[in-house]
């Protein structure tokens, strides 16, 4: 018996959260960081999920300022402001038995900042009219003014039993106080410098160093005792008002309003955005060491995966110091990469820009981070990019290199991404590339080196290289001056769309052209039309639809007749002229992939009516680089030559030797166990399973690489053919037209004898594509073998449903399947641990979609409330 299993979890919900955790292994109830949102308490795990509301019974008379944590308690301020009282909360850790600890509505109007010595049973509040107090804090009682160094007494810390050291944001005020508890009196011990905002406070007590957040300045800076220094720790830090010390004294959790929740890490300086949350406010408290962060690799002067940031969110924290964008602008955002686009996981984290039709700029700007490196001859920009190529996504991103603070003065270069062009290098829309500009940061001509080869960029400009190769020389664009360039911006502003995603932006200090060994799709164009709009034009993939308004029409239609054998909610694409000999569908730069591979194969699905007033023929035009490479004709009843009848469906795939020189022969499998050889520059036709046409070669300008196709009407004489299942695969592929009637045959039908004597392709536990998805599986879902399908598994949600007349959230599991699969066995099991699985999920329903598929609905055996982690999982049997 072959068995082949995908697993799905989800993490229930704790009692005190309205969020789902869809992460696997959190428990909810663990909460490290807390933080004030306006009149509430919030908290969350240390990587910043389980999102959790402690405290808001709408009891508070002002608003929370800050928040301590210790082992049992959590501890905020109330800040009522003068007409009413003020005081401090406390709590258990998880917001329960809340009670007000310390109120006097004389003396505590405007409590800011707490400090707890659990030792001596103190608590410490510095009030922004009268200064700092102590109490009991068992109770809250014998409130004591200590002293009041400052007007506008804002964070503070005990340094030692009889020392607490303060700072205030009062005008002109930028001195760190040190107030003796014994006596009373407070005394200067630093001039901080800088704006007067300061607000949250931290004290390491074995470094002896204080941490302060300027909020006026974006900045934390620190001041070290023993040294008697300032020190600027970090900045562009906007909204920065709080900042706590983690247990171990190795990070600092800070709070940005309006913003978020974000680590530094003491020792390496690296900095992580933990949570991106707009009602983040003053106070945060931190009750677990954060994981270690990875300072930035040698040379490396700038970088963001966009891992660290919150999906949904856009980027608020350092190396950023600003979005710009609003509403009916478009979107900056980080996105999870649930397509996978970028191939490294449905769990990555890119950011996607996604500008619509208004003249309102958009940008995103990481100002003065590249500061540290402003020697520098040469600068490289990298980064991974997919430019969606959909229809209407005509803008240009510019990317804008300053050297110093943003203005036009300052500009040093401008680098336009959009539009199929880098600078002016080409790139393949739709396509993932990996971009690498060199940026000459000189006002002289400079050289380097790539694999021994000597490269010049000269002054003022720079040099695109795309997937490893150099895709323009020298090229300037808007220059005001060379350098040293040390901030970015990304711009968006013309009143068009465009929709683009970034990956892995990284500046190195010197030229570096990554060595990239692209692994190339075996599927590198493909569209069913499925997914088009019915009664229009094509949309992407295909880049461009050339027809006017009399010269006929290229159009989805819905196969109402069954044309194609696929039942009536089939859609096909409908070919047309009318007599206009340049009418044309084009996918243009579509594959560029495809130059790493020596065969290329178009296939799909046609059918030439019997029409006497459509009877010319239509050429399919494989480009290379914009240049023709092949001209196969089909039309009028023969393929070349190679005639087939009318009104019948016939299943076409051209096979294309890609090497421009015809001494370059390549060698494949034909389906009936033979093999064939095909010359540079030449194409072989199979139809049905059957070669029609060998060898062939027609009024090629060049072989290839083939990196786009056009369908182009030859004459006046109009031809009609319905299309459907384009793909365009990177290997040589025969369609052979079999009856599968189980799993063997259907592996006949995808794999060739070759394939399936190895057990790692073409067995039941093979993996042609890499995606992690047995055959048996995909065999069981009705999937393409040649396609990665991690986009096309069962689906895990959480729904309300009735059981036994009571209405629950249950974890469920969601799958598509053919209806005629015999030989078979689906299962869906459960587990609270992923040891032990249990076949205690219950099938909901079974939906018939009217295209020979239905889908399962199946539920967890108990509701998420039931448990703090349940897992479910599909099995396939094939006895």
């Amino acid at each position: 018996m072959m068995t082949t299993k995908i697993p799905y979890s989800k993490v229930g919900a704790a009692a005190l959260s309205c969020l789902v955790n869809l992460v696997a292994g959190v428990s909810l109830l663990a909460q490290d960081i807390y933080w004030t949102e306006d009149d509430s308490i919030a908290a969350s795990g240390i990587d910043g999920t389980g999102l959790t509301g402690i405290f808001d019974d709408g009891n508070m008379h002002g608003f929370a300022v800050d928040v301590v944590v210790t082992d049992d308690f959590i501890y905020w301020t109330d800040n009522a402001g003068a007409e009413n009282s003020g005081g401090v909360w406390r709590a258990e850790r998880d917001g329960s038995n809340a009670e007000l600890l310390v109120v006097n509505e004389t003396e505590i109007t405007n409590p800011q900042f707490i400090a707890i010595d659990e030792v001596n049973g103190k608590i410490y509040i510095s009030d922004w009219v009268s200064g700092l107090w102590v109490a009991e804090l068992a109770d809250g009682s014998d409130l004591t003014p200590v002293d009041q160094p400052s007007a506008s007494s804002t964070g503070l810390a005990l340094r030692s039993e009889n020392e607490l050291i303060s700072v205030s944001a009062a005008a002109e005020d930028t001195n760190l106080y040190s107030t003796d508890l014994n006596t009373g009196e407070s005394t200067v011990v630093a001039e901080l410098g800088g704006n007067h905002q300061h607000y949250g406070f931290a004290y390491d007590d074995e470094a002896d160093i204080a941490y302060i957040a300027n909020f006026g300045d974006g900045a934390l800076v620190s001041y070290d005792f023993g040294a008697e220094e300032v020190a600027l720790v970090r900045g562009g830090l906007d909204g920065l008002l709080g900042v706590a010390l983690s247990p171990s004294r190795t990070h600092l959790v800070l709070a940005q309003r309006g913003i978020g929740i974000g680590v530094h890490q003491i020792d390496n300086g690296a900095f992580r955005a933990v949570l991106a949350r707009s009602e983040v406010d003053f106070g945060v408290a931190v009750a677990a060491d954060p994981a270690d962060i990875p300072s930035l690799p040698e040379g490396v002067a700038f970088q963001d995966t966009f891992d660290p940031w919150f999906p949904g969110q856009a980027p608020g924290m350092p190396p950023w110091t600003n979005v710009s964008h609003g509403e009916g602008r478009g979107t900056i955002s980080v996105i999870a990469d649930e397509e996978d686009r970028f191939g490294r996981g449905t769990d990555n984290r890119i950011l996607e820009w996604r500008k619509d039709q208004t003249e309102d700029p958009m940008a995103l700007q990481a100002l003065g981070v590249m500061d540290e490196i402003p020697e520098n001859e040469v600068m490289t920009f990298s980064f991974d990019f997919i430019d969606s190529g959909a229809p209407g996504s005509d803008d240009w991103v510019s990317l804008f290199l300053y050297s110093g603070e943003r203005s036009t003065d300052n500009r040093a270069q401008r680098i336009l991404i959009g539009r199929g062009t880098i600078g002016e290098a080409g790139y393949a829309p739709g396509q993932l590339v990996h971009v690498d500009i060199i940026v000459n940061n000189t006002t002289s001509d400079i050289t380097h080196t790539v694999d021994g080869q000597e490269y010049t960029v000269i002054w003022q400009s720079f040099q695109t290289w795309i997937d490893g190769h150099l895709a323009s020389e020298a090229f300037g664009r808007d220059t005001n001056q060379a350098g040293p360039i040390t901030s970015l911006e990304f711009n968006s502003s013309s009143s068009d769309t465009f929709i683009g995603w970034f990956d892995n932006l990284t500046v190195y200090d010197e030229p570096r052209v990554r060595d990239i060994e692209i692994e190339v799709d075996p599927i590198l164009f493909q569209d069913d039309f499925e997914n088009q709009v019915v009664g229009e034009e094509p949309g992407a993939p295909w880049t461009d639809v050339a027809m006017g308004d009399d010269d006929g029409s290229i159009v989805v239609l819905q196969d109402e007749d069954e044309i194609f054998g696929k039942g009536p909610d089939n859609q096909y694409l409908e070919y047309l002229d009318l007599g206009i000999s340049s009418s044309g569908l084009r996918a243009l730069n579509t594959f560029s992939g495809a130059a790493a591979s020596e065969i290329v194969t178009i296939s799909f699905l046609f059918m030439e009516p019997d029409d006497p007033d459509h009877t010319d023929s239509l050429r399919l035009v494989p480009m290379s680089q914009g240049t023709r490479a092949q001209v196969p004709e089909l039309g009028n009843g023969n393929i070349r030559g190679a005639t087939y009848p009318l009104d019948e469906v016939h299943q076409v795939d051209f096979i294309f030797n890609n090497f421009a020189d015809e001494a370059e022969t390549v060698t494949y499998d034909t389906p009936d166990g033979g093999e064939r050889t095909l010359e540079g520059g030449h194409f072989d036709v199979w139809r049905n399973g059957e070669l029609v046409l060998e060898s062939h070669q027609r009024a090629h300008d060049q072989a290839g690489p083939i990196d786009g196709f056009w369908f182009q009407g030859v004459s006046t004489n109009a031809p009609r053919i319905f299309f459907d299942d384009f793909v365009v695969r990177n290997f040589p592929y025969v369609t052979v037209p079999t009856e599968v009637v189980g799993f063997d045959d259907w592996l006949a039908e995808h794999f060739t004898e070759e394939q399936r004597a190895d057990e790692a392709i073409g067995g039941p536990l093979g993996d042609p594509v890499g995606d992690g998805i047995t055959n048996l599986m995909v065999y069981a879902l009705g999937l393409d073998p040649w396609v990665s399908n991690a986009g096309n598994l069962p689906a895990t949600s959480v729904q309300a449903l009735e059981v036994d007349d009571e209405t629950n959230e249950y974890l469920t599991l969601t799958f598509d399947r053919p209806d005629d699969i015999e030989d078979v066995t689906y299962l869906v099991t459960g587990s609270g641990d992923l040891a032990g699985w249990a076949e205690d999920p219950v099938q909901v329903s079974v939906t018939a979609n009217g295209d020979g598929t239905v889908t399962e609905l199946w539920r967890d055996g108990e509701p998420i409330e039931a448990a703090d982690r349940r897992f479910l999982r599909l099995e396939v049997e094939n006895p």
